[in-house]
Order: structure tokens, then sequence, then C-alpha cells
């Protein structure tokens, strides 16, 4: 009997977890493919084990800059306005063109490296003016500032 309602409530807790991740990222179940190219906004999950050191990996939206082989160079994007010190991120230009719902942010000044297997859907593309803050404002390798150039041209 009690092993039972033990099982209840894991099954109640986890249909609560995915109703709260399905109402705060429907993007997360969505059928679009992620093509894995510059300029590609996805859903991917990422670790940020500088801020949080137990970190499992979180999904987030964020920015392709380049594909290597079964990883690519991202910017992470937030809805956090500032970061755990109190120090204010950089706002997206055109929240709204970017597909969020409200205003968003730069994870950071880093370019972070994630798994291919580790995007899990596509969102949009970025538009230039995204892309100009990215260049503006990143730590980018001259392989991520070439990989936006080329995006800049065909957009």
């Amino acid at each position: 009997m009690f092993a039972k309602s033990i099982d209840y409530l894991k099954s109640e807790l986890f249909n609560c977890v995915m109703f709260t991740i399905a109402s705060h990222s429907p993007q997360l179940f969505s059928d679009k493919t992620p093509e894995v190219a510059s300029g590609e906004l996805v859903y991917a999950s990422c670790l940020n084990s500088l801020e949080y050191r137990a970190s499992r990996g979180k999904s987030r939206p964020m920015v392709i800059l380049r594909r290597d082989g079964g990883q690519v160079r991202a910017v992470g994007l937030t809805t956090l306005s500032k970061f755990r010190d109190g120090t204010p991120r950089l706002p997206i230009p055109n929240p709204a063109a970017q597909g969020l719902r409200g205003p968003g942010y730069l994870w950071g000044e880093r370019v972070t490296w994630i798994a291919v297997i580790d995007i899990e859907n596509h969102l949009g593309w970025a538009d230039l003016a995204l892309v100009a803050t990215i260049e503006n404002y990143m730590r980018l390798t001259p392989s991520d500032r070439a990989a936006l150039a080329r995006y800049r041209e065909k957009a």
C-alpha cells in the first residue's frame, strides 16, 4: 500500500514538472528540426558550472556561431537581467524578432561549446542586430567571426 502511494506521488510530481516545463518552454516540444547552422536560434542543453558547480545542464535558447564536427560554438540567451553578483547582463535587441516572449539577455561574454546531440529544437534565425551585438560584445575567435560574417552575407 505504501509503495503504491509513493509511486502515485512520483507520477503526480513528474506530471507537474512536465506541465511546468511545457508551459514555460513550449519550444521544447515543437517538431522543428534544427539545421545546426551559423545564426540559427535553437533550444539546447548546456552547463553553467561556473555559477552553479553542481549543474547538470539546463535547456536554454542559444545562437549557433559555427559547427565543428559533433560540437557547436554557441551563445546562450537568458531572461535573467543580472549575474549572481548583481552585474547587469547585456540586453539583446528585438527580443520578439528572436522568437522570445519577453526581454532577453546574453548569458555572458564567453562563447560555449555544446554537443550537437544536446540541441533540441529549432527556434528561428538571429536577426542582424543580434548578430552585431554578439560580434561587439562576445569574446570570439577568428573562426567564430568568419562564420558570423558568412551568415550576415546570406541574411
